[in-house]
């Protein structure tokens, strides 16, 4: 089970709610009627006041919209082939869109839509309250107060303030300094190599990494492997595979010739090494959760450690000759000694 805080858990359970709101409705009404345990029918009769009204449905109509576009960003993300510059440009567009729903004929379809489900269950649109004169020794000028309907305040509250807050968030978990690094890196994939916007890309990247890399001999390796059969046939390969070609792929082929590529295998190396998506620390406290258990919850740091890169790692593992890997543990052993 994934963790309820995760944008998917949100988006599956709001989208749930939204398409069995009656059956819930039903439920809870039957419930809270015919239950004979006080608290379960007082706990059915909250529930149902505080979802069964018109701000509640409208709620539920916005956040499912803004939800089931993360999600799928948030699957995109967590892909484990994940292309980095694809991976800026799924956010880009996630941001463009929430952007997009800041304006009033969005809302007012929001609130159209609201209105047309709530006839359906017989719920009332929200009255204007009655106005409450402010008291002089609180505000001195009470005239100038203003008061707001329903339908501004939950634009104004709610509405406009959800999009901030998602706008503002996604901002900050990918600032703009960092993607355009991200992406010029993305830039040396071997789909996307031979493009003619590929070193302009780079060459954004490779500021970050001047002392690493010698950038003159890197651009003029770059404009070399663009043209040479090696990208091609790396392309190729994985064209007959059925697959897209892998940063993989292109750095085991680069590897054999480090003479005429040693800035271009640095540089996908440093890129290698980034950690572009959660998938794989995902995956290890999974398997950490299987390796400790209750039976198994007081072993050491080292142990643990071990047996989770044994876990994680089972396809180098068994690769392995158990022969050869007895032989070295019977080598270790400190009480082997060498007879003459």
């Amino acid at each position: 089970k994934l963790s309820d805080t995760r944008w998917a858990c949100r988006a599956d359970s709001i989208t749930a709610i939204y398409n069995t709101f009656e059956a819930v409705i039903a439920t809870l009404k039957e419930v809270r009627e015919k239950e004979k345990k006080p608290h379960i029918a007082a706990e059915a009769k909250g529930l149902l006041q505080n979802i069964y009204n018109f701000e509640f449905i409208l709620a539920l109509e916005v956040l499912k919209k803004v939800l089931l576009l993360s999600k799928g960003v948030s699957d995109k993300l967590q892909s484990e082939d994940l292309d980095v510059v694809t991976g800026c440009e799924r956010v880009t567009d996630l941001l463009a869109s929430i952007r997009a729903l800041q304006c009033e004929p969005k809302f007012e379809a929001f609130w159209e839509s609201t209105l047309q489900k709530c006839r359906i269950l017989s719920i009332e649109e929200p009255k204007d309250e009655r106005l409450r004169k402010i008291p002089r020794r609180i505000d001195d000028n009470p005239e100038t107060t203003v008061h707001l309907s329903p339908k501004d305040k939950f634009r104004v509250s709610f509405y406009y303030n959800i999009l901030d807050l998602m706008s503002s968030s996604i901002e900050s978990r990918f600032d703009k300094h960092n993607a355009p690094v991200l992406k010029g890196l993305g830039y040396l994939g071997p789909s996307r190599l031979a493009s003619p916007e590929a070193w302009e890309n780079i060459s954004l990247a490779v500021q970050w990494f001047q002392s690493d890399l010698d950038v003159d001999a890197l651009e003029s390796e770059i404009f070399s492997l663009q043209t040479s059969l090696l990208l091609t046939n790396v392309n190729k390969k994985a064209k007959s595979e059925k697959r897209k070609a892998s940063f993989d792929d292109l750095f085991k082929v680069l590897q054999t010739e480090p003479e005429c590529y040693g800035n271009v295998i640095k540089l996908m190396k440093i890129t290698l090494t980034l950690p572009l998506t959660s998938t794989s620390a995902e995956r290890a406290f999974s398997k950490l959760k299987l390796i400790k258990s209750r039976l198994r919850s007081t072993m050491k740091q080292e142990r643990l450690e071990s047996l989770m890169l044994m876990s994680v790692e089972a396809d180098i593992l068994e690769q392995l000759d158990l022969e050869e890997l007895v032989e070295k543990f019977v080598d270790m052993a400190p009480r082997k000694m060498d007879l003459v």
